[in-house]
């Protein structure tokens, strides 16, 4: 059976909400392109 390979921790939640506040600005068409780049977003499925 599988183990975790890291000990979890617990932060306290405004602590966390206090590290992701005010993240950059992301430049959606430049996202929308790399995502168009490396992911294969092909509706049909594979065989």
């Amino acid at each position: 059976m599988p183990r975790e390979l890291t000990q979890r921790r617990f932060v306290a939640a405004a602590a966390a909400v206090r590290v992701f506040a005010g993240p950059p600005a992301i430049d959606a068409d430049r996202f929308r392109a790399d995502v168009d780049a490396l992911i294969d977003q092909d509706p049909l499925p594979r065989t």
